[in-house]
C-alpha cells in the first residue's frame, strides 16, 4: 500500500496494533492501521531537534512520493528506524548533522509526545531490540554496532561498541536482525557503480565474525540493505 506522506522510506514496525513507517525525506513517522488507513503523523521538521533558521510545518495535503532527495533542509533529525518498546513506547533513530550527532527517541505511542534518550551517535540507522533491557544500534559513519543497557525510567547506558572489519573497502552499515542464539546479522551496502558485492555479517555481541553472506542480485548489484527481518517472525 502507498500513501501521499511515503517518501524514501527507511524503517517499518509491524505490530498487532499498528503499522509504523519512517518517512525520511519529510522527516516523519507515520503511523497506519491494518486497513492502511493513516491514523496520525510526527513530524519531527518543526520541533527542537531543528535549528529555528530551518524549522518547517510539513503540507499533510501534499503527495512527497517521487520526489527524490529534493529538500536537504529535512536532514537536521533524518527519523531512519522505529522500534516498538512495551506497550506504550517508541524507539527512534536519526541520523542528525555531523559525525556524532545521531540521536535515539523515546516517543509516547499514545500521545506522540517524545524526548531526547541518547545522544552522540555515529550516524544510527537501525535500532534492535535484543531483550527487554537490550538495545542495539548500527552506525553508518562507524560502521559500528552501540549496545545500550535500558530501563523504562532511567537513562540508558552504553555497554559496549564494537567496529565491524573495514580491511575491504568502505560500506553502509544498515540492517539489523537477531538470530535465535542470540547472535545478530547486519547489512553491509555499497555504493551505486561499486563493484563489490552488498552482504549480511553475522556476528556475536562480542563483535566477533561468525560469517558473512554476499548478496548477489543481478538486477541490482548495489543492493541498498535498510532493514532486515528474519523469516521466523512471519512464522517460517
Amino acid at each position: 500500500f502507498s500513501h501521499p506522506l511515503m517518501s524514501d522510506l527507511h524503517g517499518i514496525s509491524v505490530e498487532d496494533r499498528a503499522i509504523w513507517v519512517t518517512s525520511s525525506l519529510i522527516d516523519s513517522l507515520l503511523e497506519f492501521d491494518h486497513d492502511h488507513e493513516l491514523r496520525s503523523v510526527l513530524t519531527f521538521t518543526d520541533t527542537k531537534l531543528y535549528p529555528r533558521s530551518l524549522r518547517e510545518q510539513i503540507d499533510l495535503s501534499a503527495d512527497y512520493r517521487l520526489r527524490g532527495k529534493i529538500k536537504d533542509g529535512f536532514s537536521s533529525f533524518h527519523t531512519n528506524n522505529v522500534t516498538v518498546y512495551g506497550e506504550d513506547t517508541l524507539l527512534v533513530t536519526g541520523r542528525g548533522e555531523g559525525h556524532a550527532a545521531g540521536k535515539v527517541l523515546w516517543v509516547d505511542r499514545n500521545t506522540l509526545d517524545f524526548k531526547i534518550c541518547i545522544k552522540k551517535l555515529l550516524g544510527p540507522h537501525d535500532g534492535l531490540l535484543l531483550d527487554d533491557e537490550h538495545f542495539a544500534v548500527t552506525e553508518t559513519n562507524n560502521a559500528s554496532v552501540a549496545i545500550f543497557k535500558i530501563r523504562r525510567w532511567g537513562r540508558p547506558r552504553l555497554l559496549k561498541r564494537f567496529e565491524l572489519p573495514k580491511d575491504d573497502g568502505k560500506y553502509w552499515t544498515r540492517g539489523a536482525a537477531q538470530d535465535e542464539a542470540g547472535h545478530l546479522l547486519v547489512g553491509r551496502s555499497v555504493w551505486k557503480g561499486d563493484k563489490r558485492r552488498a552482504s549480511v555479517l553475522h556476528v556475536s555481541r562480542e563483535g566477533e565474525v561468525l560469517g558473512k553472506h554476499g548478496l548477489d542480485l543481478p538486477d541490482y548489484p548495489e543492493c541498498r540493505i535498510f532493514q532486515i527481518t528474519p523469516l521466523t517472525a512471519f512464522g517460517g
